[in-house]
């Protein structure tokens, strides 16, 4: 699962930092995988093949380009971008670090995240 986020949080910062080359090379079956078998980007086209099966067989096309719409404009926004690297460092320390989900800390970070997206609305 580590890895999955992982390759998911660098797809979503290659994006960001490459705003200008979004719709033209950036992909998730475009990840950097050394081995032969290219384990990761087959992998990640069969879990793309199962989402679009479970949404009827309806392509992931668009949503994928609004995510990468909606991540020019994080990056363009330099608070919400601060917000979504507090976000995947929350996540990634939750999902490696055995215990923090339910510390004190962690509580406190996530009423803080949600706090300024609360305050967003307002």
């Amino acid at each position: 699962m580590v890895t999955f986020f992982d390759t998911i949080s660098t797809w979503l910062n290659k994006t960001v930092d490459t705003a200008a080359e979004v719709h033209q090379s950036t992909t998730l079956e475009s990840t950097n995988d050394p081995t032969p078998e290219q384990h990761v980007p087959k992998a990640i086209r069969l879990i793309r093949t199962f989402i679009e099966r479970l949404a009827g067989g309806k392509s992931l096309d668009d949503l994928l380009s609004k995510v990468s719409t909606c991540a020019v404009d994080v990056k363009a926004d330099k608070d919400l971008k601060s917000w979504f690297d507090d976000f995947f460092a929350h996540v990634r320390r939750s999902l490696n670090q055995a215990g923090y989900a339910r510390s004190d800390v962690a509580s406190k970070t996530y009423k803080d995240l949600r706090k300024w997206l609360v305050s967003l609305r307002s």
